[in-house]
């Protein structure tokens, strides 16, 4: 569901089921991207919208944004977010002209970042859960768990994307979502 400031939530898991789903992430994007041809990651079959390879370049950069923001929301004393502009990075660092080869980093980096905070998350006492970043754009105050919560959520809707592009190019799979958001 959406929480403070259309912040994706899941409030019902439990801090350790939340961290599984958060480090599951990127095995699923793996999937949901698996034996794809380029012709097929770069197409374009809804008018306007990224390719499967944008999308999948976009889940990668805001994870290393998500990466720093969980440290400094941890760490800092003023946890204000930077701001990004998710469709100037896509057009700048051209999303659409990587090769394989830098898909396949870019998912290399998606998953051990992931990893990394997952052990991280899993050595904070609870109360550090609580700690509140803000995020400037939206104007509201996050917690740690919001910002793990919409970042796992987030990843999902994007496989989700995917998932339905994949359809209207006639190479279907199924995969039934970890998370959802109401």
């Amino acid at each position: 569901m959406a929480g403070p400031g259309g912040l994706f939530s899941c409030p019902e898991m439990s801090a350790e089921e939340l961290i599984a789903a958060f480090e599951a992430n990127p095995l699923r994007l793996r999937e949901a991207i698996g034996g794809l041809s380029t012709a097929e990651l770069k197409a374009k079959p809804i008018a306007g919208k990224w390719s499967i390879q944008e999308i999948t370049l976009h889940v990668v950069d805001t994870e290393v944004m998500a990466a720093a923001r969980i440290r400094q929301t941890i760490t800092d004393s003023e946890r204000t977010f930077s701001l990004w502009d998710q469709a100037v990075w896509a057009d700048l660092l051209r999303y659409q002209d990587a090769s394989v080869a830098e898909v396949e980093e870019a998912l290399a980096l998606y998953a051990a970042l992931r990893r990394a905070s997952g052990y991280l998350l899993r050595r904070l006492p609870e109360d550090v859960w609580q700690r509140i970043g803000v995020h400037k754009r939206r104007g509201v105050e996050v917690t740690l768990r919001q910002l793990v919560e919409h970042h796992t959520v987030h990843s999902e809707q994007h496989i989700g994307q995917i998932l339905e592009r994949r359809k209207l190019l006639g190479r279907e799979i199924s995969m039934a979502p970890l998370v959802t958001a109401e």
